[in-house]
């Protein structure tokens, strides 16, 4: 029997998309405002490049939530030599406009209220830092949560199981009491290493790193959730 149900957040129980879009307008905004003389196609162009290197760089590590880290790429490929305060100043620009536009799924707080109906504890284990989880206070739905595990504070990313592991010390119950619900298959789907059920939310699910274990559950919306819940609790 399932007793406590633990939600990624990016993806999951969130929406990127437009965050991203804000983040990337407000940090060519900046660059123009500071005046370096880019085109719009060409900071895409740079960005997008620059995304696939940090991901290959920085995959399954905490620092690449370090302010900085992207930009110093991004500036690399450019050609451009300027300050480590000029690089941190605009991935911060980024973050905050990132995390001010996430928008979080129409179907979360029913699902999050049927959980706790269903008298279960929730949790979130996400990859990130106590800023990155504060938008669950903002939207008023942290009072749902009994356990926030964030990877920056574990040292260890969700492909190296560490945080699944102080999740489950947190909560003090068995692996397999535990149901991980979230849309990468190499982060959150790891969880079933540590003997935890999981289920991938297909709709905005992908994978950077190839993994050999699946999912006991897929959904292709957050809503399907429940009809999960009654099977397992």
């Amino acid at each position: 029997m399932v007793e406590v149900v633990v939600f990624d957040l990016g993806g999951t129980l969130y929406l990127s998309e437009k965050g991203v879009a804000e983040g990337n307008r407000a940090r060519f905004d900046r660059m123009k405002g500071m005046g370096f003389e880019i085109s719009w196609d060409k900071y895409q162009k740079l960005t997008e490049r620059t995304a696939e290197i940090f991901d290959e760089k920085y995959a399954g590590s905490v620092k690449r939530f370090e302010d900085g880290r992207f930009s110093d790429i991004l500036f690399d490929l450019w050609g451009k030599e300027v300050s480590w305060e000029t690089k941190v100043e605009l991935d911060r620009i980024f973050r905050e406009e990132w995390l001010k536009n996430q928008e979080l799924r129409n179907s979360a707080r029913d699902v999050l209220q049927f959980c706790k109906d269903k008298g279960m504890k929730m949790g979130v284990i996400t990859n990130g830092d106590g800023e990155m989880t504060s938008r669950i206070e903002r939207d008023e739905i942290d009072h749902f949560f009994d356990v926030v595990v964030c990877s920056t504070d574990v040292g260890a990313e969700k492909s190296d199981l560490d945080p699944f592991q102080v999740f489950l010390d947190s909560v003090d119950v068995a692996p397999e009491q535990c149901l991980m619900v979230g849309n990468r298959m190499d982060e959150d789907i790891q969880a079933k290493k540590v003997g935890m059920k999981t289920v991938l939310l297909e709709d905005d699910a992908f994978e950077r790193r190839p993994v050999n274990v699946k999912p006991d559950y897929r959904i292709g919306e957050l809503k399907e959730l429940k009809d999960i819940i009654k099977e397992v609790c």
